[in-house]
């Protein structure tokens, strides 16, 4: 490896300006394992100027251009779809069990039953007020 020194090389605030974003974001982005290769030397953090720029160079596209997305992206993004989709058969289901529990209620109240949330039904359910 080629001997680094400080020309080689930028600061986080040289950094933020060349990319466009603030340092903060740099500083997120290290803690997440994502962003541009950087070097600790002491508390100073350190970005070398070429993989900056071929960071840049491979971040670049043009209209049309498919995105690249990494295994471990796709792999991500597939269990978060997979944990969504199951979610939403689960509430299908419930969703059907309450209509056909709503369609019974209703069968039963049809033949003059009175139904019960237990599914008991009192038979000669009569709408007919009672005279006094």
């Amino acid at each position: 490896m080629a001997h680094l020194t400080p020309a080689h090389t930028v600061n986080e605030q040289d950094a933020s300006q060349y990319d466009g974003m603030s340092v903060a974001w740099h500083r997120k982005a290290r803690r997440h394992g994502r962003g541009s290769a950087y070097l600790r030397i002491g508390r100073t953090i350190r970005y070398r100027i070429e993989a900056r720029r071929l960071a840049r160079q491979a971040s670049r596209r043009t209209a049309g251009e498919p995105r690249i997305v990494s295994d471990a992206s796709r792999s991500r993004m597939a269990d978060l779809i997979m944990a969504r989709l199951t979610e939403i058969l689960q509430r299908l289901a419930r969703i059907e069990q309450q209509q056909t529990q709503i369609a019974d209620d209703l069968d039963a109240l049809d033949r003059g039953l009175r139904p019960y949330g237990d599914g008991t039904k009192i038979r000669h359910f009569d709408t007919r007020r009672k005279s006094r």
